[in-house]
């Protein structure tokens, strides 16, 4: 699920859902960021977006996922163990939240990771996400 939410974050995949408010009916893309939300990971894991409190299923293009996690590096390999890494999802959150970074927004390094923690659902240290932005600067 890492790789598919991932995949889906990055815009190489859409993922749809179909709107039945009267105002506004049809067919809708979610925005790449949302997959980064623990929203986006609700969504995934239920199968369905709430639209103003309205379930609707999640859609994706056939084969679309199957063919982009084909594509990605050591695809038909044998898989590494261990735990997926976070570090690219609370980033990518990072960026979302504080665009200039947490300092100009006023928030500590500590208050920074809580929220970023909580976006993801996924725990992270100050020094991981410290470091990983040093190296992305």
């Amino acid at each position: 699920m890492v790789q598919v939410q991932g995949l889906l974050a990055q815009g190489k995949v859409g993922g749809f859902y179909v709107s039945r408010r009267a105002r506004d009916p049809g067919m809708f893309r979610l925005p790449d960021h949302f997959w980064l939300l623990a929203e986006g990971t609700t969504a995934l894991l239920c199968g369905e977006f709430h639209d103003m409190g309205q379930p609707s299923p999640l859609l994706f293009q056939r084969g679309v996922i199957e063919a982009a996690l084909m594509a990605q590096p050591g695809a038909g390999s044998q898989a590494k163990g261990g735990r997926p890494r976070k570090v690219d999802a609370a980033l990518a959150v990072y960026a979302a939240i504080y665009p200039a970074g947490h300092e100009a927004a006023g928030v500590t390094w500590k208050e920074a990771v809580a929220r970023v923690s909580s976006e993801t659902g996924e725990r992270i240290a100050v020094g991981t996400l410290r470091d990983a932005l040093k190296t992305t600067r």
